[in-house]
């Protein structure tokens, strides 16, 4: 236990999806299917064309996204349903919540695609087994939207028992059509989980989806750099 590491908070969430080796592609606005290097180059001014119907499409081939989910139901924005957890994050602060049920990538209830977490919320995110690569950097990445951003506990179980956690740890928010927010976790090697569960401690913490890497041809390149964020912190 203890060995859950912060690698990283509050970046440019676009450029660090191109630097672990995934693509970021824009959907809706004015340039639909443009490709997205950072996040400057989704079609602007971003702040004032984001949509219900905007957002992004990702692919991050060296990590693994939830497959099932639970939540609570505990928050106070529209849409907190438990599917918007699952698979790669589609809205990275491009989706702002509809006033219908086909809102945003994910189609959520009027939401924006992700999860809001406040004091009291609890959510699970399922896997299957998973191991920590030896050497992995970026082993966990949370993909956050605007809430303004708060405090949780992420602990990974196996079998239903906590194996590890990190808690209290504050999770950052970025403004409407920034790109930014975010968080990277680093694990001790070989841990082995098969969930991912979220507790809300304090203020808002708003998940769009959380990648785990695994072991892959792709991944193996990764080893040592972790994506954008760890290579600026060993500067």
């Amino acid at each position: 236990m203890g060995g859950v590491t912060q690698v990283a908070a509050g970046f440019d969430q676009i450029a660090n999806i191109n630097a672990l080796g995934g693509t970021a592609f824009q959907i809706g606005g004015a340039t639909p299917g443009l490709q997205l290097f950072t996040s400057a180059d989704f079609n602007g001014p971003a702040a004032t064309s984001i949509t219900s119907s905007t957002g992004v499409a990702v692919s991050l081939p060296n990590y693994k996204f939830a497959t099932a989910s639970t939540f609570n139901g505990v928050g106070n924005e529209p849409g907190n349903v438990a599917f918007a957890l699952l698979g790669t994050p589609t809205d990275l602060t491009f989706t702002s919540p509809g006033g219908n049920v086909n809102s945003g990538p994910d189609f959520t209830n009027g939401g924006d695609g992700s999860v809001q977490f406040i004091s009291g919320s609890l959510g699970r995110l399922y896997y299957g087994l998973t191991t920590a690569i030896a050497g992995g950097v970026s082993d966990v990445v949370v993909f956050t939207n605007t809430a303004g951003g708060g405090r949780a506990d992420i602990e990974f179980l196996l079998g239903g028992n906590v194996v590890d956690s990190v808690l209290n740890i504050t999770v950052p928010g970025g403004g409407p059509g920034s790109g930014h927010g975010g968080l990277v976790l680093n694990l001790n090697d070989g841990l082995t989980f098969d969930t991912i569960r979220v507790r809300g401690r304090s203020g808002s913490v708003e998940i769009d989806a959380i990648g785990v890497l695994v072991p892959t041809p792709g991944a193996a390149a990764l080893l040592g750099l972790g994506g954008l964020v760890a290579a600026r912190r060993r500067r």
